[in-house]
């Protein structure tokens, strides 16, 4: 399983570098970005739940993203980024 998990994770990153050296923007000097994300948390939980005694339930708001880049060459831009998400895990126990 962990190896799984290892793969997993290397190939979102992988795939995450990939798509965001292709954002670029070359023809304005300054870009600004707004953007709004969902969640698989509970999913992702359930996936690996290692306790069958135990219930787990997870929760999550969607993502608020924003972004500034200023471009000072054609290859190159310097800027900012934030996201907030808030997310929760609940266990409990059953009673065997």
């Amino acid at each position: 399983m962990k190896n799984f998990k290892k793969i997993f994770f290397t190939t979102i990153a992988v795939i995450f570098l990939y798509f965001s050296s292709l954002a670029q923007n070359k023809k304005y000097k300054y870009v600004a970005n707004a953007g709004v994300g969902l969640s698989l948390a509970n999913v992702v939980v359930k996936l690996f739940e290692y306790d069958p005694t135990a219930i787990t339930e997870a929760y999550s708001i969607p993502a608020f993203q924003t972004s500034f880049d200023y471009g000072i060459l054609n290859w190159l831009s310097v800027g900012v980024a934030g996201s907030y998400q808030k997310m929760g895990l609940d266990v409990s126990y059953q009673d065997e």
